[in-house]
């Protein structure tokens, strides 16, 4: 235990993802590793973030733990603590967050509608950057939404209701520049059957590129 005078040799620890150097365009990242003691046993990983407070991780032997990043790069770190007080090397690893110079936006024209009546939808995609942004698209599809009940399962996806013809494209979006995408749903579900109402919706505007960008969101009311 921790009183014990006989244990003295320090515990290992090793981050194993994400490898250093990677590059994220989204956060949360997950962090993960390995660590081990061959007197008395582990107590404990911790993780932190370009020198911010110690964070304990999930588990001990194998360990992971959730964490935010800033923009540009990151230094994490990790140690491992044995049940006799002592505590590892730092193992550290540095990762790059380059956030999204993309923002889009979901737009309807109205908040509220009558059972059936017809939903305009537009998603629009900005570059708020200083740099071009080259988009790769797997189809002549570039953009899709979908809806959702407010328990967040999917009541219509525009994907399974069109036809993409899957040669690569691509589409540069200069600074400043906005892209508009409009679409209609109707109020049926992916049956073809009226959706619930009185009832709230969650829609999502999304791209299908191989790059990230976030998702829009947006919610709607469907009267009696």
């Amino acid at each position: 235990d921790a009183c014990d005078p006989g244990d003295t040799a320090a515990p290992t620890v090793a981050i194993t993802s994400p490898p250093s150097g990677a590059v994220f365009t989204a956060v949360p990242i997950t962090v993960q590793g390995v660590a081990a003691d061959t007197g008395s046993g582990l107590a404990r990983v911790e993780v932190r973030v370009n020198g911010g407070p110690w964070l304990v991780a999930s588990g001990t032997s194998s360990w992971s733990l959730s964490v935010g990043l800033s923009p540009g790069g990151n230094l994490i770190g990790a140690r491992s603590w044995d049940q006799a007080g002592n505590v590892s090397a730092v193992a550290s690893i540095s990762v790059t967050y380059q956030a999204s110079a993309l923002e889009t936006v979901i737009l309807t024209d109205k908040a509220t509608y009558a059972p059936g009546e017809r939903v305009l939808i537009t998603l629009r995609l900005t570059n708020q950057g200083t740099s071009p942004v080259t988009l790769n698209f797997p189809s002549t599809c570039e953009a899709f939404f979908s809806v959702l009940n407010m328990s967040g399962a999917v009541v219509y996806d525009a994907r399974a209701h069109v036809i993409c013809f899957f040669v690569i494209t691509q589409r540069t979006v200069q600074p400043g520049e906005t892209v508009t995408y409009n679409f209609a749903w109707s109020q049926a579900d992916d049956s073809g059957q009226q959706v619930p109402a009185p009832a709230d919706y969650r829609i999502r505007g999304f791209l299908d590129s191989g790059e990230f960008v976030p998702d829009a969101f947006t919610t709607i009311s469907v009267g009696p």
